[in-house]
């Protein structure tokens, strides 16, 4: 009597400790996947923060160099933009983020920043350089330069107010 109830209370036994190990390894996975992409979400805010604050302070530092003017002798610019956050951070937005079209607003707002920086150099350079203003190609240059950092701080903030950096 005592075997034939062991088998009787086996079977269902052994059924259902299957069962809640498969439902209770679904349920795990599904609770770390859950967890996974709350850290995620949290991550992705946080860095978009930090961009958010780089990219305005970047506007901010292209407020002067937006309306320049290369036929008034134009004053040489003593900083250049800060490129640093958003090369830090942006990559780290990369690996969290799936908002493509914000991705790549960064990336072309991130190259500009470059080319300013690159003209900006330039420009104190060739300020720096003795007898520039008697050198009528060194002239053309700087007016050339004085151009290009005007254009591209205008871009800049064309790129800013467009979608999707608008709602960064």
């Amino acid at each position: 009597m005592v075997e034939s109830t062991f088998w009787a209370q086996f079977w269902p036994s052994l059924v259902a400790t299957f069962l809640g190990a498969a439902f209770g390894v679904v349920a795990a996975l599904a609770a770390d996947r859950w967890r996974e992409n709350q850290g995620r979400k949290r991550r992705e805010g946080e860095f978009r923060t930090a961009l958010r604050g780089a990219v305005a302070r970047n506007l901010e530092l292209c407020a002067p160099l937006r309306n320049l003017d290369t036929g008034v002798a134009t004053m040489t610019p003593i900083h250049q933009l800060d490129v640093h956050l958003i090369d830090d951070v942006f990559p780290r937005l990369v690996e969290v983020s799936s908002d493509v079209p914000l991705l790549q607003a960064l990336d072309a707002f991130r190259y500009r920043l470059r080319e300013v920086n690159r003209a900006l150099v330039a420009w104190v350079r060739l300020e720096h350089e003795n007898g520039w203003r008697q050198r009528p190609d060194l002239l053309d240059l700087r007016s050339r330069l004085i151009q290009m950092v005007a254009r591209d701080a205008d871009d800049l903030h064309e790129l800013a107010r467009r979608e999707p950096l608008s709602k960064l």
